[in-house]
């Protein structure tokens, strides 16, 4: 999706995706420190950044971080900074340098190999991961129609991505592989995505049942 551009994804997702910002804002306390992997315009990082100590965007893009640095600058945010790299390899960051790290609808759009090892990424520099992404199953609803149609006017690798990512269970199939364990989660756009919050995963004989809304009892 993030092939449009930086203008046209600011003008035409940005506003479709305020509701799963502000669910995922929701869940972070005041005074934390962020890494938003995949950061695309830099949206969901600056709407952190009103409460946030410290928030890092970082997106593969160069022209999309080269646009959020711009706003960032216009506004002024000394406590924002924006950086071009691979986010499933942070080697600039030490292991638990923030308090959360985000990941708001950019597992559907990376290529399957690579969403367990982003993941594990974010759970290494990161106390809590916090996932935003299509909610499996996705509803056939209006919201679930109008997600369809919007992946699949994407363009084929992006529309077999997201095939991919429903297909093979979503978010909470990927929290297994990522020794992450799901701590609270919401909907949001008419049950469209899901917001998950995670941790590292304790050994099983510690570990307490908790399941999206959508799965069987332990």
């Amino acid at each position: 999706m993030k092939n449009l551009g930086p203008l046209l994804y600011e003008l035409l997702i940005d506003p479709i995706t305020q509701g799963v910002r502000e669910a995922l804002a929701s869940m972070i306390p005041s005074g934390s420190s962020v890494v938003d992997l995949g950061c695309g315009t830099g949206a969901l990082a600056f709407l952190l950044a009103q409460e946030a100590t410290k928030v890092v965007g970082v997106d593969l893009s160069p022209a999309l971080i080269a646009w959020a640095e711009k706003k960032r600058r216009k506004k002024k945010l000394a406590h924002v900074s924006f950086i071009n790299a691979d986010a499933s390899s942070l080697r600039g960051f030490p292991p638990l340098s923030f308090d959360f790290a985000v990941l708001s609808l950019i597992l559907h759009e990376v290529p399957e190999e690579q969403r367990a090892p982003l993941l594990r990424e974010a759970k290494r520099v990161a106390q809590e991961v916090i996932i935003a992404d299509y909610h499996v199953p996705l509803p056939w609803n209006l919201a679930g129609l109008s997600a369809r149609a919007i992946e699949s006017l994407a363009g084929p690798n992006h529309f077999k991505g997201f095939l991919s990512f429903i297909g093979r269970g979503g978010v909470s199939a990927l929290l297994p592989d990522a020794q992450l364990e799901a701590q609270d989660d919401k909907k949001v756009l008419g049950g469209a995505v899901v917001v998950v919050k995670a941790r590292a995963a304790l050994p099983s004989r510690h570990r307490p049942c908790y399941l999206l809304h959508h799965e069987s009892p332990c």
